[in-house]
């Protein structure tokens, strides 16, 4: 019974680090101080207090902070949103996507190519927020994955 679950637990973290490995490598979106204040998963909303499923991770740092691309890519969209406020998603290979969202602005456009060393814009306080922070996302074929799984972020 103990090679049977230890087998499972082998086999499940093989198929989650499968995610994150090979040629998209992601790192850190932010290059600084920052503090996580929402992590991935099944959440009480901090602004609308309902229970809901937290698709990314929200880190808080100082307004105007740099915000770089956490792997290279394409930007595929950028804009404004009620919920997310400025935003921009980019697009890496192998069918993954990374989300920015609550951005004071952004400094890319569509179609560009960027590198973990492009900012993309600045940390900042639009749509629904209690303060200035980034929700970052990471998905593989359109299917949310935690970050935490990718990004080895300070807790």
């Amino acid at each position: 019974m103990k090679k049977i679950a230890l087998l499972s637990c082998v086999t499940l973290l093989i198929v989650v680090s499968a995610f994150c490995i090979g040629k998209n490598s992601f790192k850190n979106p932010l290059h600084g101080k920052y503090k996580i204040t929402q992590d991935y998963g099944k959440s009480i909303h901090p602004v609308k207090g309902n229970e809901y499923f937290h698709n990314g991770i929200d880190l808080s740092a100082a307004r105007d902070t740099d915000v770089f691309s956490a792997a290279s890519g394409t930007v595929i969209e950028t804009g404004f949103d009620m919920e997310k406020g400025n935003y921009v998603i980019i697009s890496h290979e192998n069918g993954y996507e990374s989300q920015y969202w609550h951005l004071k602005n952004y400094i890319c456009n569509i179609g560009e190519k960027v590198t973990v060393k492009k900012a993309i814009g600045q940390l900042g306080a639009t749509g629904v927020v209690t303060g200035p922070c980034l929700h970052f996302e990471i998905s593989k074929d359109k299917t949310s994955i935690n970050p935490n799984d990718c990004i080895k972020f300070l807790k």
